[in-house]
């Protein structure tokens, strides 16, 4: 995915390189996000990012600023998933779960297979796959109402 993408060439009426952002007719394959960009600029860094600014700073100023900020994201701190308590966890649900509906191992299979793939099973997992195994968790305790 990208933001923009243009098309470098000669002008035809100069020596100079442009950079085609926007085709009218659709003869240059070339386009981007941003609404109000200018459909060709002069070839260089300083005006490709003066013209992107100004192409968003309108599209800004359309929308009351209300998109437009000054402050910065907030790192996310990563989440350490422990596999092993997690397993046990899964298998600790799993007799209760099977005694109680006799459809409980048909779910179970669907969520195990929704996260780790069609025909896998959760004792394939890995701790790599410590997050999935988590998500299968969360899951079993939201379809089988479990606390």
């Amino acid at each position: 995915m990208a933001d923009i993408y243009g098309y470098a060439h000669q002008s035809p009426n100069s020596d100079m390189s442009v950079l085609t952002l926007r085709s009218r007719d659709d003869s240059i394959a070339c386009g981007g996000r941003f609404k109000y960009i200018k459909s060709e600029i002069t070839l260089s860094y300083d005006n490709l990012t003066a013209t992107v600014r100004e192409a968003i700073e309108k599209e800004a100023a359309e929308h009351n600023n209300e998109f437009i900020t000054n402050e910065r994201e907030k790192e996310v701190e990563k989440v350490e998933y422990n596999f092993d308590e997690l397993i046990n966890e899964f298998n600790s649900y799993i007799p209760e779960l099977v005694n109680k509906d006799p459809k409980a191992p048909a779910k179970i299979t669907q969520i195990v297979e929704k996260y780790l793939g069609k025909g896998k099973k959760i004792s394939m997992a890995t701790p790599n796959q410590a997050e999935m195994i988590f998500l299968i968790v969360q899951d079993l305790k939201e379809t089988f109402n479990l606390s």
